[in-house]
């Protein structure tokens, strides 16, 4: 159950190294891009609202994650004698 962990873990944190790596990159294009000259209104906006969906999605991603962590060590390794068929299928 340790190395469950263990390997889950490891998965979480490969995930979000990405995810934060591609919306650094993406603040990076935009600071350039202010420095150099300045952007149009829609363009900001658009910007904008890529970066509020590119933090949406590591957000919803985590606790994706986090649930299947939940359900699989927890539930099924702790309590797999407690729950019935079809709690069991369930899950």
């Amino acid at each position: 159950m340790a190395e469950m962990t263990a390997i889950l873990t490891d998965t979480l944190m490969v995930k979000f190294s990405r995810a934060i790596s591609t919306v650094l990159s993406l603040m990076r294009s935009l600071e350039e891009q202010a420095v150099g000259e300045r952007a149009r209104p829609e363009e900001l906006s658009l910007n904008s609202y890529v970066l509020l969906q590119a933090y949406i999605l590591m957000a919803v991603t985590g606790l994706g994650y986090l649930a299947l962590t939940w359900s699989t060590v927890v539930l099924l390794g702790g309590f797999v004698t407690s729950l019935g068929n079809k709690d069991f299928w369930c899950l």
